[in-house]
């Protein structure tokens, strides 16, 4: 499997490899409850493709994105030992750690997600580690797995 370097490179695999799982939640993973408490600031959510969510900002602009993912694609995606993330599902890795951008995936049992924040032009106030609060996210979203 190639390697991505790109921020741009990884979520084309990433929408890539979802696209072709066609897995489908029960429930979102994430609320529009979920990602106001944890950011502290109001989002609009939408839809994307088949099961996937985006929470977005305007003040400070950003977004939070979530995708479902099969463990079967997760097992094929490239992982970086030291990139790995306790606590989170039965398996985690952070995929893009830059920042103002954090992508990880994670998986517990046969369903996963990729989760991504993003806040290209300055964090919310009331954020102090956008790493922390992506694992934070994670593990809410891990919990309805």
């Amino acid at each position: 499997m190639p390697t991505y370097r790109s921020a741009a490179g990884l979520a084309a695999l990433s929408v890539l490899l979802i696209s072709a799982t066609g897995a489908a939640q029960a429930e979102p993973l994430l609320t529009k409850e979920d990602v106001e408490e944890v950011l502290g600031i109001a989002v609009v959510v939408d839809t994307r493709g088949a099961d996937g969510f985006s929470f977005t900002a305007s003040k400070p602009v950003g977004s939070v994105t979530i995708d479902p993912l099969d463990a079967a694609v997760f097992a094929m995606m490239p992982k970086r030992p030291e990139a790995a993330i306790e606590g989170v599902g039965d398996e985690a890795f952070f995929q893009l750690d830059m920042a103002n951008t954090i992508v990880l995936q994670a998986v517990k049992g046969s369903s996963g997600f990729v989760l991504s924040v993003m806040f290209p032009m300055g964090i919310p106030p009331a954020i102090t580690d956008l790493k922390a609060t992506a694992v934070e996210l994670a593990k809410i979203a891990a919990g309805k797995l």
